[in-house]
C-alpha cells in the first residue's frame, strides 16, 4: 500500500515537448491519457471531441494526448524516456513505464516545472469505476494487471 504512493520517476527525457510548450505560449496545457487503439487521426480526434463534451473543453483548444504503454514490472528506472509525435494536427507524447499512474504523474509534474503552473489532465472512463475495480480484483485500467 506504502509504494502505490511512490513516484518512482526522478526524471523525465523528452526529445520535443519544448517546443510544444512553447507553442501554447502560456495558455493552460490540456493533457488527455489515453489508450490507444487504431493511433490514427480518427481516433484521436473522436477521443478530443469526446473529452471536449464531457469535460467542457473549448474546441480547438491545444491539447496533448498521453500514451503510457505497460513496460517491464520489474525494469524500474529512475528516468521516463517520453517521445513526442504528431498524428494529423494532434501531439501525443508516448513512454513505456511499469507503472502507468506513476508516469502520467511524473509527466504533469515536469509539464508543470516547466511551465510554473499546473497542467490539466483528463481520463478516460468514470474514475470511481476504476477504482471499485481495482479494489475488488485488483485490476487497473486497460492492463488487465495490477
Amino acid at each position: 500500500m506504502l509504494r502505490s504512493t511512490e513516484l518512482r520517476i526522478h526524471s523525465v527525457q523528452t526529445d520535443a515537448l519544448q517546443v510544444f510548450l512553447r507553442e501554447a505560449a502560456g495558455a493552460p496545457i490540456r493533457v488527455i491519457a489515453n489508450s490507444p487503439d487504431a493511433g490514427d487521426v480518427a481516433e484521436y480526434q473522436q477521443k478530443l471531441e469526446e473529452a471536449e463534451d464531457s469535460h467542457h473543453l473549448v474546441p480547438d483548444e491545444r491539447v496533448l494526448f498521453n500514451e503510457v504503454q505497460p513496460g517491464d514490472a520489474s525494469a524500474f528506472s529512475d528516468q521516463l524516456c517520453v517521445q513526442g509525435v504528431y498524428v494529423g494536427p494532434h501531439w501525443v507524447l508516448r513512454c513505456v513505464s511499469p507503472a502507468v499512474p506513476n508516469a502520467i504523474a511524473a509527466l504533469l509534474l515536469y509539464i508543470r516545472d516547466e511551465i510554473g503552473t499546473i497542467p490539466h489532465a483528463y481520463f478516460e472512463g468514470n474514475p470511481i469505476a476504476y477504482l471499485l475495480k481495482f479494489l475488488v480484483v485488483g485490476e487497473g485500467h486497460g492492463t488487465g494487471h495490477p
